[in-house]
């Protein structure tokens, strides 16, 4: 596996079609497509061989926020950090599916938002997906809520399917062979 970032416009776009590919084609979420923050995010990849396998995208806090801002009011982890950032959408080819890709690639985010100048990151984590986010350092942040870009389409959600979790950057647990049991 290495890590790295989308570099090229074509990087960029094989990025989008991954997370379109996990979030639109297979888990059915009709509201996932490109948005306002793609343009200034990075985007971090994971490959096997030349083959893209995850990706994930960070987006520095800035005077357009965040798109949680959308969701819920992060207004108190903004006080409480230096500089946010938020990572969104993990996307994993589900041939590749699995704890390592997440646990290892905590190390890259943490050397990704030391060089960005971030000191917090904060994600909306799929209620399924909060174990394994806790297990490199994100803590959870007020209580679950209803995240309707994380519906599938004609779908009537009745209970919470997401999360707001932080981590100090620093704090983020860098892979070691523990995390293998």
């Amino acid at each position: 596996m290495r890590f790295g970032i989308a570099e090229t416009q074509n990087d960029r776009i094989e990025a989008g079609k991954l997370i379109q590919n996990v979030f639109v084609d297979e888990m059915g979420f009709s509201r996932i497509g490109p948005d306002r923050f793609d343009d200034d995010a990075i985007f971090v990849t994971v490959r096997s061989d030349s083959d893209l396998i995850a990706t994930i995208r960070i987006i520095l806090d800035g005077p357009s926020g965040l798109p949680l801002d959308k969701y819920v009011n992060i207004d108190n982890i903004r006080r409480q950090s230096g500089r946010l950032a938020e990572v969104s959408r993990l996307a994993c080819h589900s041939n590749h599916r699995n704890k390592l890709v997440t646990l290892k690639g905590a190390g890259f985010l943490k050397s990704m938002g030391r060089k960005m100048g971030a000191t917090h990151f904060v994600c909306d984590a799929l209620i399924e997906l909060v174990p394994l986010y806790a297990r490199v350092g994100f803590v959870a942040f007020g209580e679950p809520f209803i995240d309707i870009s994380a519906c599938k389409s004609g779908e009537n959600i009745d209970k919470p399917n997401a999360q707001v979790m932080w981590a100090a950057v620093r704090s983020l647990k860098t892979w070691h062979r523990r995390f293998q049991q």
